[in-house]
């Protein structure tokens, strides 16, 4: 069973735009009934609703689609039981979600160039701006610095935008990971929407 009480898990709904993770934990597993809190921002969830549920395994990330079967709206959180309705297949890819840094306490050093901004991040790549070139298909070393921690890895270069003469937009992919650098892109785009459902429940 890939489920276990305390394992993190995040929920993607329906009714949240820019394909926002709520972060959650297992409660409980009774056989294919799982258990698990989630923070008040999953409030718009209903019973019989389904669900994109991502979460870790062997050091992999991977989604399944769920089923709402009990939701129970609580001042600390939302309790749901779901069951699966599908095999877990890996979230790693390109087209998975990413989440805007703008205004987060992130930066890149790619080579020598210390500070540059990064744009978005996710659990396999970031875009960045450089003011060096680079070619598509170029491999880079990258240091990401999140919140005074440290992530360093080879990154390809995806995509090139030029924004005027002295900047360019980069679209980067992981080109080597042994499941760390993954791993801590995933949690630092989880820790990025935090941030952001914060700062969105401070304005209402």
């Amino acid at each position: 069973m890939v489920f276990r009480a305390e394992k993190q898990v995040f929920m993607q709904t329906p009714g949240l735009q820019n394909r926002v993770l709520v972060p959650g934990s297992v409660l409980s597993v009774e056989g294919n009934r799982v258990i698990a809190r989630f923070e008040p921002a999953a409030a718009g969830i209903a019973d019989g609703a389904e669900f994109i549920l991502y979460y870790e395994e062997s050091r992999r990330f991977m989604k399944r689609p769920v089923g709402a079967r009990e939701v129970s709206a609580e001042e600390e959180g939302v309790t749901v039981a779901f069951e699966s309705l599908g095999d877990g297949v890996s979230a790693e890819g390109r087209e998975q979600y990413r989440v805007t840094a703008c205004g987060a306490d992130i930066s890149a050093a790619i080579g020598e160039e210390m500070g540059c901004v990064v744009l978005d991040a996710g659990g396999s790549g970031i875009a960045v701006w450089s003011g060096q070139s680079f070619a598509v298909g170029k491999i880079v070393d990258v240091e990401l610095t999140f919140e005074g921690e440290q992530f360093a890895g080879l990154f390809q270069v995806q995509s090139v935008h030029a924004v005027d003469d002295e900047l360019t937009r980069y679209g980067m992919l992981i080109a080597e990971d042994s499941g760390f650098l993954g791993s801590s892109l995933f949690r630092i785009s989880i820790a990025l929407q935090r941030q952001q459902l914060a700062r969105l429940a401070g304005r209402s």
